[in-house]
């Protein structure tokens, strides 16, 4: 009898040594749960990455656009100048406009400013029109070169006065006026 009990025990020990239906569903279910959750977040890093760098080939586009009009020195002859191109891949338009603040403007003081802008449209997915701006100012004197060139050539003609020949600029003034 003692080696049948043996040999009972022996066949309970094998049974107990794998795993019950039980066990093996809830550790399915906790798998699935933790794959749910990264593959959710994994998801939504994706989408925030395209997201991003759909933004960020948007502004490439556009600060590029904005730096070959500058190279280009597009200076208006009236009060306003606009350029347009389309960008095939994003599928963009990007509108460069160049213009001289309204006359309302605080900023109107100054006569050789201008305000540059560059605005990008494109359709979104949902098919909704979207738009960005990029904004900036541009300080262009028209006749900088000629000025300066005059004002070097002034400055070498004239001399110098220190705080000793100003009294004896005023005698000369008033020798002048007395003749």
């Amino acid at each position: 009898m003692i080696a049948s009990e043996k040999k009972l025990k022996n066949s309970f020990q094998a049974i107990k040594k794998g795993f019950t239906l039980l066990e093996v569903m809830v550790a399915l279910a906790i798998i699935v749960v933790m794959a749910t959750t990264v593959l959710g977040v994994q998801m939504t890093m994706m989408r925030t990455t395209s997201k991003a760098t759909a933004v960020f080939e948007r502004l490439w586009h556009m600060t590029n656009f904005l730096r070959k009009a500058e190279i280009e020195s597009i200076v208006p002859e009236s009060d306003s100048f606009e350029k347009r191109i389309k960008v095939s891949r994003p599928a963009l338009e990007l509108i460069y406009t160049i213009k001289k603040p309204s006359k309302n403007s605080k900023l109107s003081a100054y006569k050789d400013l201008f305000i540059e802008r560059v605005d990008s449209t494109w359709i979104s997915e949902q098919s909704k029109k979207n738009s960005d701006a990029l904004i900036t100012f541009l300080y262009k004197p028209k006749k900088a070169k000629e000025e300066s060139a005059g004002q070097s050539q002034e400055a070498q003609s004239q001399k110098i006065q220190t705080p000793s020949d100003s009294a004896d600029t005023a005698s000369m003034v008033n020798q002048k006026a007395g003749k």
